[in-house]
């Protein structure tokens, strides 16, 4: 909002026709707006009914969407919807949405709404007037056993309060106080109706919108294997581009294009550009287009082409194809596969789909409330980009659903910390005498009484992590089971180690409690109780500035930590994380002892998730000795059964941990004329017991080695997969490999 001082504002009659008022100006200047209403609850509920209902005679095609039932129950116009169940409407646009401070303020529910709101539409936020000591209802996920909503440190409510009381002096935020003068709004703020329909689809680009075209048809046309990466924030019209490129691509001469996402429902705005632009094709060349098929997820049309002398008809498709189907079978019909929100797929499988396919589009939302994040989107590039150097990149920048400026934005930029480019923190000179660093714990009073300081942490894990997004700042703010750990100088954050405190869990009761990962799942590995009794750490979050790792500030960060836990009392330090191979040698490095490898994959890293720990008491220590060498035993078998998948490199690297000495001896006639079939398992113990020795083996021998020996992958499998033609040149190979290195 702009600055209202400067104006003489008519003071509306009435809170109806403030309402009135402050619609119209919001269309006028294709702005939307946060509205914080204060006081009781009665009388913040009927203020919002009445709002609804004069903003519905004044609009018929007022939407709502509404996170509690208070509202919907008696309004038609509205409905309810859980925070959990609110990621299958993105993609859909409302005129407003309703929270109640009673039934909990979501962090990530705030994001997703209010970028679904359309421009002239209204974010309500109805709080209590002890809002800052308010249990809110939204933090019992971060509450461990036998925690209470009464014992969060209600951190995010006072973080969120002086936000918005911020923003309101500011003009961004609109203030309401039970028994306090309504705000003045801008003079122009007195027409009775909106200067514009806020529903009229626009489909022209804009400037950034058409060079990321540009690049899309170069991928389209060009050299293959050239991916391009599209990122932006909400509103900017990503999706929308998609499906104009799509139809655009059909009719300059593409047959198929696919379209795959983690659900089929996130392509909506993606379809919907596309048949708007097909709309506007047949206004235009309406003898020439046909609509065969219009679906959620399919479009065909045929469309009249002149090859020569003849005028032929060609059928054009448009369709969605689930990730998984895409894996198991590549589509070979298809000219080009786009992939919407592409972080909420994992990465080894985008990577999969982009060596699968030769043109390729990656679209995502940067901002971390779709649970995405800007570390996905470095990672992801950085990656891809290994793999294919003339990867292409575009952002788009200025928003379409909305003006430039939007109040509504900058107030959840500002509020839920979306955009790191606040001007509030800047990043640490990598230049810095790493000597010079402190480590020390901070607390969430600490972050804040110095806002610079909680930005500088929370943008670290965003840019760190896979996937951040707004609920991690809620249980940064809110657990009071947390231990917060930096790595700083001159007031620069390096790095940052989020942990919780776990265990001391009573043995006679039953059933699961919440919070306490490790010391359950390893209950339930070993069906041992004990292990439910130990007060442990479990570090859950490590990250160092990118440009400073591999420096050892991550290793002086955790041993700061793990000697403070010691020192406190505690039995254990632990760990659970996505397993990669430079992760398991970074905790192996620093006295981690491998327990348990997940079966299933982590949904967002595609990772199998390694528990691991450091034990300090002599009864902890036997336990974790015997789990060990079951956990060896175990992950040794399991590699010809659920992980024949695993790359040789992370397999490697969890062996390197193995605290396990066995004598195997290299069953050396092999060498000569005893056929594989009769030394398997001696093999089998021997490369088990040799990780080190495995590793310098030089590629594609070394994946051949694990894949036939541990994995227990056919033959025929290895040989069309590699460079080899037959099994005996691949022995050969084998044979001739191992002869030079058992003589060193």
């Amino acid at each position: 909002m702009p600055d209202t001082q400067a104006h003489s504002t008519p003071k509306p009659q009435d809170w109806q026709s403030w309402c009135r008022l402050l619609h119209n100006y919001l269309a006028e200047q294709k702005h939307r707006a946060c509205v914080v209403l204060v006081g009781e609850n009665t009388w913040r509920q009927n203020h919002i009914q009445q709002a609804l209902i004069e903003l519905a005679t004044t609009k018929p095609t007022l939407t709502g969407l509404e996170i509690t039932q208070e509202i919907a129950s008696s309004f038609n116009a509205t409905q309810a919807v859980s925070a959990k169940k609110l990621p299958h409407y993105l993609g859909q646009e409302t005129d407003f949405a309703i929270f109640s401070g009673e039934q909990g303020l979501d962090a990530n529910a705030l994001g997703q709404a209010g970028g679904m709101i359309r421009a002239g539409g209204i974010l309500w936020l109805s709080l209590p007037v002890n809002w800052m000591e308010f249990p809110n209802p939204s933090n019992s996920r971060f509450l461990s056993y036998p925690l209470t909503l009464e014992n969060s440190l209600k951190g995010f409510n006072r973080f969120l309060w002086q936000g918005l009381q911020t923003q309101a002096k500011q003009q961004q935020v609109l203030w309401i106080t039970q028994n306090s003068p309504l705000p003045a709004l801008p003079t122009s703020a007195i027409s009775e109706t909106p200067a514009f329909d806020t529903n009229k689809p626009a489909l022209h680009l804009n400037a950034d919108q058409q060079a990321a075209w540009e690049k899309i048809q170069s991928v389209a046309f060009g050299h293959r294997h050239r991916p391009l990466v599209l990122t932006a924030d909400r509103g900017r019209g990503k999706s929308t581009l998609l499906g104009v490129a799509a139809i655009r691509l059909l009719q300059q001469g593409k047959q198929t294009i696919a379209v795959t996402a983690a659900r089929l429902d996130q392509t909506q705005a993606l379809f919907q550009g596309a048949t708007q632009t097909l709309n506007q094709l047949i206004e235009e060349y309406s003898d020439s287009i046909q609509i065969i098929e219009n679906l959620p997820g399919r479009v065909r049309f045929n469309i009249q082409v002149q090859q020569g002398n003849k005028e032929i008809t060609e059928r054009k498709e448009l369709l969605f194809i689930a990730p998984d189907e895409l894996v198991l079978n590549a589509h070979k019909a298809c000219d080009l596969l786009m992939v919407d929100e592409a972080a909420h797929l994992p990465l080894p499988l985008l990577l999969s789909l982009s060596e699968t396919y030769n043109r390729m589009i990656f679209a995502t939302t940067q901002q971390g409330y779709e649970g995405s994040g800007r570390g996905f989107t470095l990672k992801f590039q950085a990656t891809l980009k290994q793999q294919f150097p003339q990867t292409k990149t575009a952002t788009l920048q200025t928003p379409i659903r909305w003006a430039d400026g939007d109040p509504l934005e900058n107030t959840l930029n500002q509020c839920l910390l979306f955009s790191t480019d606040t001007g509030e923190a800047s990043p640490p000179v990598s230049t810095t005498d790493i000597s010079k660093l402190t480590y020390r714990p901070i607390s969430v009073d600490d972050l804040l009484s110095d806002r610079n300081q909680l930005v500088q942490l929370f943008q670290l894990l965003t840019y760190a992590h896979y996937q951040t997004a707004p609920n991690d700042l809620m249980q940064l703010l809110e657990t009071p089971n947390q231990q917060l750990w930096v790595a700083e100088h001159d007031q620069q954050i390096f790095g940052v180690l989020f942990a919780l405190e776990e265990g001391n869990l009573p043995i006679e009761t039953e059933g699961r409690k919440q919070g306490h990962l490790f010391p359950q799942q390893m209950h339930l590995q070993t069906g041992n109780s004990e292990w439910l009794l130990p007060r442990t750490l479990r570090i859950v979050r490590l990250a160092v500035q990118p440009e400073m790792q591999s420096q050892g500030i991550g290793s002086e960060l955790l041993q700061s930590v793990i000697f403070d836990a010691e020192k406190a009392g505690f039995s254990a330090v632990t760990t659970s994380f996505g397993a990669t191979p430079s992760l398991a040698d970074f905790w192996h490095q620093n006295g981690f002892t491998a327990l348990h490898l997940g079966i299933k994959r982590d949904k967002a890293s595609g990772t199998h998730s390694l528990m691991m720990a450091q034990p300090f008491d002599l009864n902890l220590r036997e336990l974790v000795a015997q789990q060990h060498r079951n956990f060896h035993h175990q992950f040794s078998w399991l590699l010809t059964d659920a992980f024949q998948h695993l790359s040789a490199e992370l397999i490697l690297a969890i062996l390197s941990g193995n605290q396990i000495t066995l004598k195997t001896d290299f069953p050396m006639g092999y060498l000569e004329n005893q056929p594989f079939e009769a030394v398997s398992w001696q093999l089998r113990q021997w490369t088990l017991n040799q990780p080190e020795t495995i590793k310098k083996i030089d590629e594609p021998l070394r994946t051949n080695w694990i894949q036939r020996v541990l994995q227990n992958h056919a033959w025929e499998a290895l040989i069309k997969a590699g460079e080899t033609t037959s099994r005996k040149q691949l022995e050969q190979q084998f044979k001739t490999l191992f002869d030079r290195l058992t003589k060193l």
